[in-house]
């Protein structure tokens, strides 16, 4: 079933479990407030669940678990924004749970750690779009495990140079990414990666000219003087 919280208060004192068995979904939406003590999304095989923030606040007293071991999304956008006071996991060790956080405009701040599993998602927004932007914000180590999912989308445009941080760490950031469809944004753009000991960064590059796009010498001429824009 589908809970739904509009320019509302929710508290939690508890813990929330979404779709344990089944299907559920949970919306918190315009200037809604939802506050728990846990979280859990999808926490057996064949189940599928959702909690969507949108221009909304989270608090979170403890740990979050998203796809433990079905398909669990969590997702922020429009300014929304998620305070978890444990740690958050995404998939599950066995690479059996399809966790996916999409970050579009939304903030996540983790005071625990970090670990993405095997086969589990982080969407990012990029672009200078009203979607793009946010991120993951740990206060300790963030552990990107070995087939964990980094997938750019796109909101508004971009230029090959740009940077997008999309996870930061006070303490580490260990492991690296398997960026989906290789990092191709669009035809002419695709990102790449860049690790440093506290931070992921995406950098758009240019994956083909457009005058590659091209048939005709007119068109070849045109093409390279829109890129050179």
């Amino acid at each position: 079933g589908t809970v739904r919280g509009d320019n509302s208060t929710l508290g939690v004192t508890g813990h929330i479990e979404l779709a344990t068995y089944g299907t559920a979904e949970m919306i918190v939406s315009n200037g809604s407030a939802l506050s728990s003590y846990s979280l859990r999304i999808a926490a057996d095989s064949g189940s599928s669940g959702s909690l969507t923030l949108s221009n909304s606040t989270w608090v979170n007293g403890s740990h979050a678990e998203i796809g433990a071991g079905g398909v669990g999304i969590l997702s922020l956008t429009q300014g929304a924004t998620g305070d978890i006071g444990g740690d958050l996991t995404i998939g599950n060790v066995n690479g059996t749970g399809r966790g996916e956080l999409a970050i579009s405009n939304g903030t996540v701040n983790v005071a625990g750690t970090l670990t993405q599993y095997a086969n589990s998602t982080y969407a990012y927004t990029i672009g200078n779009g009203p979607l793009a932007g946010g991120g993951v914000n740990v206060t300790g180590a963030a552990t990107i495990e070995q087939g964990a999912q980094l997938a750019a989308r796109l909101s508004g445009s971009v230029a090959a140079g740009d940077q997008f941080v999309v996870l930061t760490s006070a303490d580490s950031v260990t492991g690296t990414y398997t960026l989906l469809n290789g990092g191709q944004v669009t035809a002419f753009l695709s990102v790449n990666a860049i690790y440093d000991p506290d931070q992921v960064t995406l950098v758009v590059n240019m994956a083909m000219d457009f005058a590659d796009a091209g048939l005709t010498r007119n068109q070849i001429a045109t093409a390279g003087g829109l890129q050179s824009l």
